[in-house]
């Protein structure tokens, strides 16, 4: 049973959210693995800097907010409920949204 604003969803299912994802198909940023269960990963490209990220439920609501070093993070997501979330990057160059799945 999905706790803190996540929510399950079967195979055929489709959630609709007022967070935009980023629509960019580049390789700017790496986010892995997804879908995650322990950790998960960010890695940026030279020249896309990220300044931070943010875990967001699908309600909006900021779950954790870190800095980014070195053009990498983590984030322990083990305790996370499963279902989907986004990951918010803020760069130099503004603003991108990816989906994360915790399974």
């Amino acid at each position: 049973r999905p706790l803190n604003g996540a929510v399950e969803l079967g195979a055929d299912e489709k959630l609709i959210t007022n967070i935009p994802e980023s629509k960019k198909e580049d390789n700017a940023f790496k986010i892995y693995p997804n879908p995650a269960s322990n950790t998960v990963s960010i890695a940026s490209q030279p020249g896309n800097d990220a300044k931070s990220a943010e875990i967001l439920d699908v309600q909006g609501r900021v779950l954790l907010n870190k800095k980014i070093t070195n053009n990498h993070l983590s984030f322990d997501v083990g305790s996370f409920p499963n279902g989907l979330y986004f990951i918010r990057l803020n760069t130099n160059k503004g603003i991108e949204v990816k989906k994360l799945v915790i399974q």
